[in-house]
């Protein structure tokens, strides 16, 4: 149980730091990379209001909690998703597969801003200490 506690203390702190990131504009925000607390941190994001919808690869959103899952909309190919994102509006967040994926993405929507997580792990874990 502790363990737990200890990850979702962890996510928290790290949506703490990227709440000033995401909460100030409208924009599309690529998470990566690739991590197994990613369901957590997006459902704290979608919780707290951050994000209001999020992109995510085949698969993830059985990692979500029940309460979002329904703001989390699957999407096979990086093609297709950027096809899909061209006309959003609001704050989108993207889980992507891989860190390559995530960089593609951006790339092809010119209008994204990669947010590279482990930085932010790293920076929560150390105030946290």
């Amino acid at each position: 149980m502790s363990a737990r506690i200890d990850l979702d203390g962890l996510v928290n702190g790290v949506v703490d730091r990227l709440a000033g990131r995401l909460g100030k504009r409208a924009g599309i925000f690529i998470l990566a990379s690739p991590g197994c607390s990613r369901g957590r941190l997006v459902t704290v994001l979608l919780r707290r209001g951050l994000v209001d919808v999020v992109y995510a690869y085949g698969g993830f959103g059985s990692k979500v909690d029940d309460d979002v899952r329904g703001r989390v909309i699957e999407f096979s190919s990086v093609d297709e998703l950027a096809g899909k994102l061209g006309s959003v509006n609001g704050r989108v967040a993207v889980v992507a597969r891989s860190t390559t994926d995530a960089v593609r993405l951006r790339d092809k929507l010119g209008n994204a801003e990669v947010i590279y997580l482990p930085k932010y792990y790293e920076d929560a874990r150390q105030g946290d200490a």
